[in-house]
């Protein structure tokens, strides 16, 4: 496979490759394939303990477009990470790294796993769009969600997507792991490593509207299934507002909310949007932000502010088989619940180069309830954090076809109740294809 015939250009073709062109593709009258290395490589050290860090992923990814109707996604990755020790702490109490499924530890106290995603999707005309895969999805605009955002692991889900004219509407269904993946609560006596573990349903309905070119618009309904629901309310969580009024006692979990984005002038590349979410627990979180971008003879700039919030008991399990989580994690916040946040970013890219700034303060209680995975039925402590997180990067684009950068940094990370400090500078390159928070 290869791509003389569809990239014909002047330049070499070893240059091509290395800064232009995916490494492969090939392509005819009705489809498109290619395909692509993708990794991650970096070192790293905690400059207070002296720790010296790495991670080692290698992985490959492969794209087909068929008839312009049919698309396919597909990509492993295979990693070996020595992580700071605050990820360390977050894995010793939930068993995972975050955002990843099943890992295993590693070497001396690294850690190794596997991770596939794959997507198939379907245009069946202008109006009907159909996918279903195991990947990650994110409803907002914002840096976070607090609907459904990609820090959890992948899932298996079905999406379906229907236009007409400025109105839209989509239904996301999904398998999600149940609570207590590796039995961190210590309540299943017959626990192993190879232990199965059970599926919950989840189900969003979101229905959108372009008020104008200036303001677009949504509500939504949610509802997390747990493994003991009844299998008609299964079945009709794909039509909104039935399984409210039949099955609100059926071990349902409801949340509701709507979201905006308004960019007040075509002029002025300004967004300010919005989400606040309702929780069957009589619970709230919102989130406020805007986010700006500026193009001058020096390059583009973008600036980014941005508060999120939620009130204790949001996204909780209601009877520990239907939190709003996948794989002992959430599948909005990071920081799960109780909490009050703000950020800001600020980018510049110039060419290919391009640097990165981020800050960030997080009030919270830590602990496992907190990040609303059982309801509250641990003798977990939940003491007041304060976390402060700060990260600088530079970097290069080596490729842009499938985001190829060289890059250095330094990332910061102080939890003033526990004392806990980090200062690690770092350097590398990567394909940014996916986001990895470590900043909570």
């Amino acid at each position: 496979m290869d791509s003389y015939n569809s990239e014909k250009t002047s330049k070499p073709w070893l240059k091509r490759k290395l800064l232009h062109e995916h490494l492969a593709k090939t392509e005819g009258e009705n489809f498109t394939i290619l395909a692509d290395p993708l990794f991650d490589f970096a070192l790293s050290r905690e400059l207070n303990s002296g720790d010296n860090m790495y991670v080692n992923t290698r992985a490959v990814q492969l794209y087909a477009s068929l008839y312009d109707k049919i698309t396919i996604t597909s990509s492993f990755y295979e990693t070996q990470a020595d992580l700071p020790q605050y990820i360390d702490s977050y894995y010793n109490t939930f068993h995972v790294v975050p955002g990843e499924a099943r890992v295993k530890p590693f070497g001396n106290g690294a850690y190794d796993w596997g991770t596939a995603y794959a997507t198939l999707g379907y245009q069946a005309n202008s109006w009907l769009y159909v996918e279903t895969g195991n990947d990650k999805n994110f409803i907002g605009n914002g840096y976070r969600s607090m609907i459904l955002s990609d820090y959890s692991p992948q899932y298996l889900y079905l999406k379906t997507s229907l236009h007409h004219g400025r109105f839209f509407y989509t239904n996301l269904a999904a398998r999600t792991l149940n609570p207590n993946f590796n039995n961190i609560s210590g309540s299943n006596s017959g626990w192993s490593e190879n232990s199965l573990y059970e599926h919950k349903m989840m189900n969003i309905n979101y229905f959108g509207v372009h008020v104008n070119n200036k303001i677009q618009a949504g509500i939504f309904e949610a509802s997390m299934l747990g493994v003991h629901t009844r299998n008609a309310p299964k079945f009709t969580a794909f039509l909104p507002v039935i399984n409210e009024l039949a099955y609100a006692n059926d071990s349902l979990h409801f949340l509701w909310g709507a979201d905006i984005l308004i960019c007040p002038s075509s002029y002025l590349p300004l967004g300010i949007y919005s989400q606040i979410v309702y929780d069957s627990r009589k619970a709230i979180a919102v989130q406020a932000g805007l986010s700006w971008t500026i193009f001058t003879s020096m390059g583009s700039c973008f600036l980014r502010g941005e508060w999120n919030m939620a009130s204790s008991g949001t996204y909780q399990s209601l009877n520990d088989d239907n939190f709003w989580g996948h794989y002992n994690q959430p599948l909005s916040h990071p920081a799960g619940n109780n909490f009050n946040e703000w950020l800001v970013q600020l980018g510049w890219q110039f060419k290919r180069f391009q640097a990165f700034a981020h800050i960030g303060q997080t009030y919270y209680k830590a602990g496992i309830s907190s990040r609303n995975i059982f309801n509250n039925n641990l003798n977990d402590a939940e003491v007041p954090v304060r976390l402060l997180t700060a990260d600088v990067k530079m970097s290069y684009l080596v490729n842009p076809s499938y985001n190829w950068q060289v890059f250095m940094g330094i990332s910061y990370w102080n939890q003033p109740v526990s004392g806990e400090k980090y200062m690690i500078p770092s350097l590398g390159m990567k394909t940014f294809l996916r986001n990895r928070y470590f900043d909570f």
